[in-house]
């Protein structure tokens, strides 16, 4: 069985964390390692949510102004603002690349706007231009999420962003299993944030420890053999396996939203993101890139691939769409393809009011299918994957076919028999 996903860390990594997490040293010089890495004004911060509310605390918009939101999020996103008192407005995209519908921003944009947060999903990175200067014309702010698009140093965020992130959660590309780098352009903003964050307790040790351990055992769980017993094992249980990995890798979990959040990184951890960053491995990034160039090629025409599309993509994750999402995977799985439906991804719907309802997303989601994909997965594989879509999709036409035709003679025979009834 190939594992839908692979933890992106190898066992050198992980000896590293668990050597400087028990060793220590100066947090002032661990930081000062991982926001020097880029030029300008970096901010390394316990995650990404962590800097949404950072950011949030220190803008201090008024309780009911509205944040513009890419309509396909994350929960806690919406969760942090909500906790700021302000409200949380669906953009909708463009499926082909991902992308901010430009039309939908225009007309969500009202006098209570103060933020469009947008997020580069599944790997894509379409050019922010229309949207930042959309924004910036209305004399807004642009919160770019760039957790999805990490792709090396080839990538450091738009510099018109007013705030750019980028994750080094667990399951995301060169993962340091936690943390994140935030870059600010306003200096007050970014004084007030590290003054804020100045003030949270740092993660302890232990925390990091723990999740050292818990991240070596899932990756180990990223070995065929290994997944496989997996598998048996939540059988003999009754358990889901997609429920068990789900809550495996979800970073925040019970309690206070905030108070998870409001953390400052431990050292071990800020010396693990500078580890990744030097030593990112491009030539494995690159093969990342040809090998879902090449399952692309294979799908055209064949299947939808939403963010295909795009003028630039890292391929964080390959996503495809079917009418029939529970079915396909099953064909899937039974070829040997951990693929899945489950995600944290959610359609933001308009909470109240006259307000656009985000209809490509909320077509989009439920169709989604996650396919099992990295650069150890040979191309034969790839191929092989293809096929069994390839294959689906025929008979999946076929079956589409024989429902119109059965369902154009019903038509025409009771025609005929209201045509004798006269």
């Amino acid at each position: 069985m190939w594992v839908r996903k692979r933890i992106d860390i190898g066992w050198l990594d992980l000896a590293f964390a668990l050597r400087g997490s028990i060793a220590g040293g100066a947090a002032e010089r661990a930081r000062a390692g991982v926001e020097n890495h880029w030029p300008g004004d970096w901010f390394a911060c316990f995650s990404v949510r962590t800097s949404l509310d950072l950011f949030l605390q220190a803008a201090n918009f008024e309780r009911g102004s509205e944040v513009l939101v890419s309509a396909i999020t994350i929960p806690d996103m919406v969760g942090i603002i909500e906790e700021h008192g302000l409200v949380a407005v669906p953009v909708d995209l463009q499926t082909h690349d991902m992308s901010v519908s430009i039309d939908s921003l225009k007309l969500a944009i009202t006098d209570k706007t103060r933020l469009v947060l947008v997020a580069h999903l599944f790997g894509t990175r379409p050019d922010l231009t229309p949207v930042v200067e959309t924004a910036h014309d209305a004399g807004l702010l642009v919160f770019e999420d760039c957790a999805q698009a990490f792709d090396g140093d080839r990538y450091q965020g738009d510099p018109r962003s007013d705030i750019v992130a980028f994750s080094f959660g667990p399951i995301k590309t060169a993962t340091a299993l936690g943390g994140a780098l935030v870059r600010i352009n306003d200096k007050n903003l970014r004084t007030r944030m590290r003054a804020i964050e100045a003030e949270y307790p740092v993660q302890q040790r232990w925390v990091f420890l723990k999740r050292i351990f818990k991240y070596g055992a899932l990756k180990l769980l990223g070995t065929r053999t290994a997944f496989r017993f997996l598998v048996l094992g939540c059988g003999l249980f009754g358990r889901k396996t997609d429920d068990v990995l789900s809550q495996s890798v979800r970073n925040f979990s019970g309690g206070s939203l905030s108070i998870r959040l409001r953390l400052s990184p431990s050292v071990g951890l800020l010396r693990l993101i500078e580890r990744r960053l030097k030593q990112f491995d491009m030539v494995r990034q690159d093969r990342r890139y040809h090998s879902g160039q090449r399952l692309l090629q294979e799908l055209d025409q064949v299947i939808s691939c939403p963010g295909a599309h795009a003028d630039r993509h890292s391929y964080w994750v390959f996503v495809a769409e079917s009418s029939r999402p529970a079915i396909l995977v099953s064909a899937l799985r039974t070829a040997g393809f951990d693929a899945t439906t489950a995600g944290q991804l959610r359609v933001l719907m308009p909470g109240s009011g006259l307000r656009e309802i985000p209809t490509a997303a909320e077509t989009l989601v439920p169709r989604m299918i996650f396919l099992p994909y990295y650069p150890e997965m040979p191309d034969a594989e790839l191929v092989r994957m293809a096929d069994v879509i390839r294959h689906f999709a025929a008979s999946d036409s076929n079956r589409s076919n024989s429902i119109h035709a059965h369902g154009r003679s019903d038509t025409i025979a009771t025609g005929e028999t209201a045509s004798h009834a006269r």
